[in-house]
């Protein structure tokens, strides 16, 4: 009888299975399109969005070989002709903010680039600079 109540404490007392964590989780990767060898099509070049901590915004790269200063509003006029390819749609865009600028203004330039149909936005940090 002694038995059976210490094989009842065992199994009170016994620690339950745990539910393992998965070891994967969902994340959606928008990688760039491959190109074959061989191919003529010639990627185009980066282009960049570069927001300072005063404000600014210097577009660089694309079609054009010099940067240029724009405002907000005028971000996506600037981009249209830099970021064209040759089927017609926009290339992909990186977006690179200073230290010092502050979430919100990543985000309406972000906002500003989607309303302007660039959907590719690449996001870049270079910390240390």
């Amino acid at each position: 009888m002694l038995e059976g109540l210490l094989a009842a404490l065992a199994l009170l007392f016994a620690p339950a299975p745990q539910a393992e964590p998965e070891p994967y989780a969902a994340v959606e990767i928008d990688m760039p399109a491959c190109t074959m060898p061989g191919s003529d099509r010639v990627p185009s070049p980066p282009l960049f969005v570069h927001v300072v901590a005063d404000g600014r915004l210097i577009v660089r790269g694309g079609r054009a070989e010099t940067s240029q200063e724009v405002v907000l509003k005028g971000v996506g006029e600037a981009l249209r002709e830099r970021a064209l390819r040759e089927d017609g749609g926009y290339q992909r865009i990186f977006l690179r903010a200073d230290d010092d600028v502050s979430y919100a203004s990543v985000v309406k330039v972000m906002s500003t680039l989607r309303h302007n149909g660039f959907d590719k936005i690449g996001l870049i940090y270079e910390g240390g600079r």
